[in-house]
């Protein structure tokens, strides 16, 4: 980041703040796209280098949101400092056309100067900060008596147990139209529910669809069929878009009519491929209890080869032969939250 980016932030006025306060609660979020940015313990050791102390504590009233998020070709930060009743004091908005290391390092030298504004001008800790624990040394006893246990200049404050870590994992549920060719007789349309876990670019998860009957007239009757079916998905994301392996097994139920002799039939299908989509964020929220969740569009094509050909005949003659390639598009809104 260019150096009037970062003189700018370390002129940030935050009002309301005359004075050092040594500790704040940290809320970090990264959107989709920020693989490469810094975590919140990278974010926090950051700030705990600059000001020499750990200024983060769970009880502390007022309390810093930190976001990071893609930005064309380049990254965005934005910073607010919330006091205890909810007002906003102060807020910061930062961005970069480099790497995500360049934000993120404006951001945590933002966080220290809006915790402690005095930081480019004072040195050592702001006053209010634990006293450290020192011991007193006392001169080499000169009789038989036990020596004097060690005394101390003061007792130290409580110490704040460290907020625990939160984790990368995500997970997500998507429901939307789903329409295939090569499934069924005719093109086929249906609906489909997936749920499923990330972890960083790596995500797996499951899916259930179930297909209208589909129907064509042929030479020897009228085709219908319908299936109900079930796929497991591990894949990567790269910022908007994913890639993934599909395994589907389901069962197909067929029926011929308008002949002599009408009739049904269902098989197990199986089948494997590849499946490409993109996700368009929509929405985001953070609850009460620092979790959040994001609602997103999505949209994906599938290829799958299929391992079983069916054939239906109707009166001796084949009637419909299950195609060895089938395909397939939809469209979702999925929640995501952490």
């Amino acid at each position: 980041m260019r150096l009037a980016t970062v003189l700018a932030v370390a002129g940030v006025l935050w009002s309301a703040r005359a004075s050092a306060e040594p500790a704040a609660r940290l809320v970090y979020l990264r959107g989709v796209g920020t693989e490469t940015c810094a975590d919140e313990a990278d974010l926090r050791q950051n700030v705990h280098a600059r000001l020499g102390y750990d200024p983060f504590s769970s009880y502390a009233t007022s309390t810093l949101i930190a976001e990071v998020r893609a930005d064309g070709a380049g990254f965005a930060a934005d910073l607010k400092m919330v006091d205890g009743e909810n007002i906003v004091r102060g807020a910061r908005a930062l961005s970069t056309k480099g790497a995500c290391v360049d934000v993120t390092t404006a951001l945590a030298l933002a966080i220290s100067i809006a915790i402690d504004p005095l930081l480019l001008t004072r040195t050592g800790p702001p006053p209010g900060t634990p006293p450290e624990e020192r011991a007193v040394e006392l001169p080499a006893p000169t009789s038989t008596e036990p020596p004097a246990e060690p005394i101390y200049a003061g007792e130290p404050d409580a110490v704040t147990p460290p907020e625990p870590e939160r984790s990368d994992r995500e997970y997500a549920i998507a429901l939307g139209p789903v329409g295939s060719l090569g499934a069924a007789p005719a093109p086929a349309v249906g609906l489909a529910l997936g749920v499923e876990a990330a972890s960083r670019r790596v995500f797996v998860g499951l899916e259930g669809r179930a297909d209208l009957d589909a129907s064509r007239q042929t030479d020897a009757g009228r085709v219908s069929s319908h299936a109900l079916t079930g796929a497991l998905l591990a894949g990567l994301r790269f910022g908007a878009l994913h890639a993934a392996a599909v395994a589907m097994v389901g069962r197909l139920s067929a029926e011929g009519t308008e002949v002599a002799e009408p009739r049904s039939a269902s098989a197990l299908v199986a089948g494997a491929g590849l499946r490409i989509g993109v996700a368009v964020p929509l929405d985001r929220a953070l609850g009460h209890d620092g979790k959040s969740w994001s609602l997103e569009a999505r949209a994906r094509a599938e290829v799958l080869g299929m391992f079983a050909r069916h054939r239906l005949e109707l009166d001796g003659r084949t009637a419909y032969e299950l195609s060895p390639v089938s395909g397939s598009g939809a469209l979702a809104l999925a929640v995501r939250f952490r």
